[in-house]
Parts: C-alpha cells; structure tokens; sequence
C-alpha cells in the first residue's frame, strides 16, 4: 500500500472576485459583488506533486498562484501553504512569473540575476560566500553554470527561462510555480526544459500552470483543469465533460487549440 504523502498546499472553497469599479489600480479580493475570478475552488497538493494546470485565457489561473503566494487575499475560504500562512512561508515557494520583463541591453550577467533570488534572504546586506554557494548550485542544476558570466539578453529564450527557474531555486524553494514557463521557447529548447523539470520535482514540489494542453499530458503526473471553477480527480485523468464544461467549447475544437477563440466569440 502506497504511504500517503503530506499536503504541502491547501485550498478550501476559496472565492477571488475582481472589483471592476475599483478605480486605476484594479483591486482585486476586495468583496463579493465584483466580477468572480475563482469559484469555490478546493485543491490539494502534496509532496512531490508534478501539477499541471490548464484551462482558458482569464480563467484564473495566474490569480490561483498569487494566491497561493499570498499575494492575492481570497474574499472567502482558506489557504493554507505548509499548514499555515501563505505570506509567513512564502519563503519556502519558489515563482517564475509569465514574464520576466527586463532590459536585453542592460549589461546585467547572468549570476547576478540568480543571486537576485537571494534578497529577500539579506534584508539589504551583501550577498554572502554562501548565497554565491547557492546561486552556483542553482545554475549547475539547471546546467546554465558554464552561462554565468554572460550578459541574459544575450541568451535564447530558453536559455533565458533556466536563468529564471536558478533564481527561483536559490532560494531554496520546497515547492515551485511555473506560470507559462515554456512561452515563447521552441520546440528543442521545450523537450529540454521539461527534462529538467522531471529532475526538478524528485527533490521539490512543481505547479506549473500551461496552455499547452499536449505537452501538460505528456510530461505531469496531475491534472487540473480552471476557469474560475476547478475541475480535478487528483490524478492525470480529466473527463471530456471536465475539459467541455472548463472550456466551454466541444472537446474537439479543444484539442485542436480553438477554444480562446471560441470564448471570445461568445
């Protein structure tokens, strides 16, 4: 009989809504007659959980990782990250935004990129012997080390997102999220990206939120499906009727990648 591994993140019945007449900064989890952008959402994810999310453009799924950041405060239900606070242990999550926006001309090189992941570590001081230590480590899982002198924009897209996930493991993170990680990557840089995911997540927990509804199928170990409301069986199985009602769209016109059109149009 399998042991039952511990539950590292916890969602319970947790609302998000979106308050459109809030002015220019864009509120959001500020009350519950705003526009709802998670519904009653429930998860858990456990040690060693290799998660794939899909689902729709504007289907909440960048605000489920906030969330689970603490980023985002739910209007309703309970998030717990490590069996307390998301804010108070967001030290043991690591993030990888969508977008990584910076300056391809800014002469910055690439470890002093990574050790920007240990910041939050010094409080203003200098980075230490063993944040270097650390940041190093990062690069050589990620097998960027021979990089580290080089200047970011002068790397490939992918080259640029292994940069991006050191950072986040400097940090020493016990559980990582992944929004859109393999965007704007091609097809060579993909297949080693996830390669390196697969080592990733024997020593740590993965999240990674995707629109690549073939490439989630093939590489994770779970599947869940969001927009605003989530579909999941904690397993790699999603229904037709899961995909349809997410999507809302037949599931054929979902796998040959119709469905943002589709929703527009409606």
């Amino acid at each position: 009989m399998t042991k039952e591994t511990k539950e590292v993140i916890g969602l319970r019945n947790v609302w998000v809504h979106f308050d459109d007449t809030s002015g220019a900064n864009g509120a959001m989890g500020r009350g519950r007659d705003g526009i709802p952008i998670l519904e009653d959402v429930t998860l858990s994810i456990r040690e060693h959980d290799f998660l794939g999310i899909i689902g729709p453009n504007g289907g909440g799924k960048t605000t489920l990782l906030k969330v689970i950041l603490g980023l985002i405060s739910p209007d309703s239900g309970e998030v717990r990250v490590f069996g307390g606070d998301p804010v108070k242990n967001r030290r043991f999550v690591g993030y990888v935004p969508q977008h990584s926006l910076f300056d391809h001309d800014f002469p910055i090189k690439v470890m002093d990129v990574v050790l920007t992941g240990r910041a939050g570590k010094r409080l203003f001081r200098g980075y230490s012997d063993r944040d270097r230590e650390l940041a190093r480590n990062a690069l050589e899982m990620v097998e960027m080390l021979p990089f580290e002198g080089r200047q970011i924009g002068k790397l490939s897209g992918g080259e640029q997102q292994r940069v991006f996930i050191a950072r986040a493991l400097a940090a020493e993170p016990k559980v990582l999220l992944l929004d859109e990680p393999a965007a704007g990557i091609d097809m060579h840089a993909q297949t080693e990206f996830y390669e390196l995911l697969k080592r990733l997540k024997e020593t740590m927990t993965i999240v990674m939120v995707s629109h690549d509804i073939t490439a989630i199928s093939i590489h994770v170990d779970k599947i869940a499906c969001l927009n605003r409301k989530l579909f999941y069986h904690d397993s790699k199985e999603l229904t037709s009727g899961d995909l349809e009602a997410a999507y809302r769209c037949p599931i054929e016109f979902i796998a040959h990648g119709v469905p943002h059109r589709v929703l527009r149009e409606h």
